[in-house]
């Protein structure tokens, strides 16, 4: 007689069912742009749950795509590994910029894809002036309200620093000349100044505006890493020793040491290789390149090449021959 135990059990491992969950993944995302970034399983008590973080084609709906995924990956992992499966949970972790244009209409982000010049700078939203006022103001609303609840019904005295304060702006007020007034009008000034110069100027001047697919989308990149990948092309020139890149709006600044070659070839190869460079960074407003090359103690102009002789009977073979006879006669 045979039972259940010994019959047996079959285990899935953890591996195989995230494994599984991430094929069928890939099978919903085929023909989409998509792609698969990481999955993960766990097994409890013979039901299994998984969940899978994908990147979605740009220009189509998010939720959708993902609510497509969930469901072709409970199906097939379901189905697959034969235990109850509780909902997947579905992740997009990124968009695909690679995808097709969606049918609705709507421009994808493909290489192909036209690209809208966006603003040349990028606006801060200055949270921290912002919240250093607030909690100023916050603070002086509190301590005056709680004063003037107080007094009025409480039946309490003014609290001893606003009579102070009073006192002190009766002698001091604008009407009255007085040094602490002028520093107190001086620093209200400047501060107005300051708040002007925040509201207006867009700030955030460590980044550059990229041209960007459509809109409502944003997208930067920072003048440290744009430097890098100028300087990175700029140490590959031929002779090129030493060289600092410093990256604005409007200007790429390229200072180069160079210890050979040629000094006008030098600085066209280096003015190209920005060029390029700065092209292919994909920014709304490129700026434009300024070169400047120095050479090396060491360096010397390279000597100019004699010409060759030519072969037996043209003039260039011929002519050294004639004057070597007329020297020697």
């Amino acid at each position: 007689m045979t039972g259940p135990a010994a019959r047996g059990t079959t285990e899935i491992a953890e591996r195989a069912v995230r494994r599984i969950a991430e094929q069928a993944a890939k099978e919903a995302l085929i023909g989409t742009g998509g792609r698969v970034l990481a999955g993960r399983a766990t097994v409890r008590a013979g039901q299994a749950s998984v969940g899978v973080e994908v990147a979605l084609p740009y220009g189509g709906s998010a939720d959708a795509g993902g609510e497509a995924v969930g469901r072709h990956v409970a199906d097939r992992t379901g189905r697959l590994t034969g235990m109850p499966l509780s909902p997947p949970r579905i992740r997009v972790g990124a968009l695909s910029l690679t995808g097709p244009v969606p049918a609705s209409g709507t421009a994808g982000a493909g290489p192909g894809a036209p690209t809208r010049r966006s603003s040349g700078r990028v606006w801060s939203e200055r949270r921290l002036p912002i919240a250093v006022l607030a909690a100023a103001v916050l603070a002086a609303a509190v301590l005056l309200l709680r004063d003037v609840v107080a007094v009025h019904l409480l039946h309490q005295g003014p609290a001893h620093w606003r009579t102070r304060a009073l006192t002190w702006l009766t002698v001091n007020g604008p009407g009255v000349p007085s040094g602490a007034g002028r520093v107190l009008g001086a620093a209200a000034v400047l501060a107005g100044a300051a708040l002007l110069l925040a509201a207006f100027a867009p700030g955030h001047r460590r980044l550059l505006a990229l041209a960007v697919p459509g809109p409502g989308v944003r997208a930067t990149l920072g003048r440290a890493s744009a430097a890098r990948l100028v300087r990175a092309a700029v140490v590959e020139v031929p002779g090129v020793v030493h060289s600092r890149v410093r990256v604005g709006r409007r200007r790429v600044r390229v200072r180069v040491r160079f210890a050979f070659g040629e000094r006008r070839a030098v600085e066209e190869t280096v003015e190209a290789s920005v060029t390029a460079v700065v092209a292919g960074l994909g920014l709304a407003r490129a700026p434009r390149g300024r070169v400047r090359i120095r050479p090396t103690a060491g360096w010397q102009p390279p000597e100019p090449l004699e010409p060759r002789p030519g072969p037996a009977g043209t003039p260039e073979a011929d002519e050294p021959k004639e004057r070597e006879h007329v020297g020697s006669a």
